[in-house]
């Protein structure tokens, strides 16, 4: 009896040291992909507070390290107009709302210019609680900055178009209107 629970023993040993070893090796696995990530990561624990960034998230912020931001609250690198939906979003994502699980947001970066970025959050889940927040972002900026110029093209065209004196359209291959300008709108009394 002595003999076998000292096997037993000596078997349990083995397989804990070899589960802690593939753990470790997990975990340097995941630091290796999300340090190498050209997304920017992040942890935010229950209490607003950044626990970690990777330095995809330290360059989108133009903040010279992570350490400079880890350990103050997320609001701090928010926009002023951007805290209350941000601390709702963060809020939601904590209680498991998928609605709030991605999004848009603008950012304030260290040098005071201001980002654009996508993000996918889940809550972070240890010994059954809520500790936090991670996910990712990828930056927009210059999309969104694309698009906003190409809406102010769209208004000058339109401006133009509506001043012209003449009956100016487009139709697709089908005859359907595309794009009329006021004064052909006008003409048959419609907006």
């Amino acid at each position: 009896g002595i003999l076998e629970r000292a096997f037993s023993n000596i078997e349990t040993n083995r397989r804990v040291q070899e589960t802690e070893e593939k753990l470790l090796e997990s975990e340097k696995h995941f630091r290796s992909v999300v340090e190498n990530a050209e997304a920017g990561y992040f942890f935010i624990d229950k209490e607003g507070i950044i626990r970690d960034v990777n330095d995809s998230w330290v360059k989108m912020y133009k903040y010279p390290s992570a350490e400079e931001v880890v350990g103050h609250h997320f609001t701090e690198i928010q926009k002023v107009d951007d805290i209350e939906r941000a601390k709702e979003f963060v809020a939601g994502i904590m209680q498991g709302e998928s609605k709030f699980s991605s999004g848009e947001f603008s950012r304030k970066c260290k040098d005071g210019s201001e980002g654009f970025h996508t993000f996918s959050a889940n809550p972070v889940i240890r010994s059954g609680d809520i500790c936090g927040v991670e996910g990712f972002i990828i930056d927009i900026t210059e999309r969104r900055q694309a698009d906003e110029e190409l809406q102010r093209s769209k208004d000058l065209l339109r401006k133009v178009l509506d001043t012209v004196p003449n009956y100016i359209c487009a139709k697709n291959l089908d005859g359907r209107f595309l794009l009329v300008n006021k004064e052909l709108a006008e003409f048959y009394g419609m907006t």
